[in-house]
């Protein structure tokens, strides 16, 4: 009894179906009542009237469709009138990565390099984590945040690819700056309970284990994962060969796991070494996730009442009903009443409901599909982005051309650059550059762009010389046709000549070689000019080739002119970890950089 004073129905507006089923359980019950003499004749009288008169069963179908409507109806209102206890846990447990960023993670020990392979690991532990929020720094001679603590993973996984060594302003192994940031980070964000991983190759102990005793006693965990080997390997330089060190022996980083040990049980955490499959991750996140729920729900003794639906009962008599409806055919029927009328078709998505769309062109944006996510943002500066990126340089250009930020004078410098018109992009780059001084980035496009300029000026003055050179060379071959003419009519008058000297025919040959020695002079340094500038186009340059295929881009069709700069254009670097080096700089800058790097200089 007292379990039906708290009967309810869990979603009530359901009920409000059943006027309408009532309503339709009256029309189907005419529809099958017999027409015709009952309208117009008494019903004493229709014994005498009628030959046959129709059976009673041919109200049972509509009473048992209304039963099974009304049945559905109850059903999915939601019945209840029992409570069950259920445990309240929501894991408010934080996670804080610091990746190292230092040289050795670029040795190849592990293919294709350790940096490679460690962000890997962090981006499958991110797609592994289902709840509590997650950080990234990175560190080297120092430490830095790239992002802060958050539940959005994606966003984190967005920013792996652009870690790399040369975006860090100082070199060293300094993990426990790392560590000591992520401290900061937790009890900012009001964490009580978190774990801190470290990610590297070489940690050092003696300089680190202040910071791991701190981190457990505010309450963190701090853990790490080891990359590379101990046999280890040389790192790589990009003008090649590998790092030295000051004795000029070549450096070789090797993984030393004894002291990750130390570090992982100094700070009530573990050590897992990285391993070729997601073993390493998938421990590591078990026992982020089983250590923090047992401890969570240790300490906690909240609860909630939660309804029994009693609901799915009713679908029992339900389904026998509708097979012995669907037999007579009565089952389409009701369906085709409660069809719907049709309504113009609108472009709707499920993801409508839950993301506005800058948050559907972002996703879009990360992964690579830059044509949609142009469609869909809103935002002049992301959407001048994604046209740039889907190569809609045009359309990039337009859309950024009223935003006055430095960064979107170089997007739209970029764009300029990407369609030819180089001075428009000259002045796009210096207008980044009033308004943000120390943009490396646009100084370094815009001195590419100009010298490309200065390449492009010269290459037209060179083709007006040539030009006037072709046209010199022809007067001069004229000339000389003019003295072979000239030669050929001496020869035959002087065969047609008495021979009775024998001292005139060898004088000749002498007197014409000295007859007219400027022009042998004129010759030879013709000679000499022609084979200077055959040796100067044998000797071609990739910039001449640059400047002869600007020079022409009026005798090129359109699909031509856009290869051509496209060649062009693939010398500015798309430097993805620009904004993150800036930062990063101008962070380490206002702190003290006094601060030792440690004995590590890679």
């Amino acid at each position: 009894m007292n379990e039906l004073e708290h009967f309810q129905f869990l979603r009530p507006w359901w009920l409000l179906a059943l006027p309408a089923f009532i309503l339709f359980w009256i029309a189907l019950r005419r529809r099958f009542a017999y027409r015709g003499w009952e309208a117009v004749c008494d019903r004493e009288l229709l014994p005498y009237v009628l030959i046959e008169r129709p059976a009673r069963r041919h109200y049972v179908a509509p009473s048992l469709t209304a039963l099974a409507c009304l049945l559905a109806v109850l059903a999915l209102a939601g019945p209840a009138w029992q409570k069950l206890p259920q445990p309240v846990f929501s894991s408010q447990r934080a996670l804080v990565i610091a990746l190292d960023l230092s040289r050795s993670m670029i040795a190849s020990d592990i293919k294709p390099d350790r940096l490679s392979r460690a962000r890997y690991k962090v981006a499958d532990m991110l797609r592994l984590r289902a709840e509590g929020q997650t950080a990234l720094l990175a560190f080297a001679g120092d430490s830095f945040v790239v992002t802060p603590l958050t539940d959005d993973v994606a966003t984190i996984i967005s920013q792996l690819d652009a870690l790399h060594p040369d975006i860090m302003p100082a070199q060293g192994g300094r993990a426990d700056l790392a560590i000591r940031m992520a401290i900061d980070l937790l009890r900012q964000g009001g964490v009580a309970a978190g774990d801190i991983l470290v990610v590297g190759d070489e940690i050092d102990p003696d300089q680190t284990l202040a910071a791991v005793s701190a981190a457990r006693d505010q309450g963190y965990r701090v853990s790490v994962l080891g990359i590379g080997t101990e046999a280890g390997a040389p790192i790589p330089l990009e003008e090649g060969g590998f790092l030295k060190d000051d004795s000029g022996s070549i450096v070789i980083p090797a993984l030393n796991e004894a002291d990750m040990r130390e570090i992982g049980a100094g700070g009530d955490g573990i050590y897992m070494r990285m391993t070729e499959d997601d073993k390493d991750v998938t421990l590591l996140q078990e026992y982020f996730v089983e250590d923090s729920m047992s401890e969570e729900l240790a300490n906690t003794e909240l609860k909630t009442d939660q309804w029994r639906e009693e609901g799915p009962w009713l679908l029992l008599p339900l389904a026998a009903l509708v097979s012995l409806i669907y037999r007579r055919g009565y089952l389409a029927i009701l369906v085709l009443t409660l069809l719907p009328l049709s309504r113009p078709a609108q472009a709707f998505e499920w993801r409508d409901l839950w993301l506005r769309e800058d948050q559907q062109a972002a996703r879009r944006f990360d992964a690579g599909e830059h044509a949609d996510a142009a469609n869909l943002f809103r935002d002049p500066a992301w959407k001048g982005s994604a046209q740039y990126r889907s190569g809609e340089f045009a359309e990039a250009e337009k859309t950024l051309d009223a935003l006055p930020d430095a960064e979107s004078r170089y997007n739209r410098g970029n764009a300029l650059a990407r369609l030819g018109r180089y001075q428009e992009a000259i002045a796009e780059y210096e207008k980044a550059l009033d308004a943000a001084p120390d943009h490396a980035d646009a100084m370094h496009n815009k001195e590419l762009v100009e010298k490309e300029l200065q390449e492009q000026q010269q290459q037209q003055q060179t083709g007006g010389d040539q030009d006037k050179e072709q046209d010199q060379s022809e007067q001069q071959d004229s000339r000389e046709g003019d003295q072979e003419s000239a030669d050929k009519n001496d020869k035959q008058q002087g065969e047609q000549a008495p021979q009775n000297s024998e001292q005139q025919p060898e004088g000749e040959p002498g007197e014409q070689e000295e007859s007219n020695p400027k022009q042998a002079g004129e010759q030879e340094q013709q000679g000499k000019t022609q084979e200077h500038e055959s040796e100067s186009v044998g000797e071609e340059t990739p910039g001449d080739r640059s400047e002869q295929i600007q020079a022409s881009r009026d005798d090129l069709s359109p699909d031509e002119q856009k290869q051509a700069t496209e060649q062009w254009l693939r010398r500015i670097p798309d430097d993805p970890g620009g904004l993150l080096r800036r930062k990063f700089l101008y962070q380490y800058q206002r702190r003290d950089t006094g601060r030792d790097s440690g004995d590590k200089a890679w």
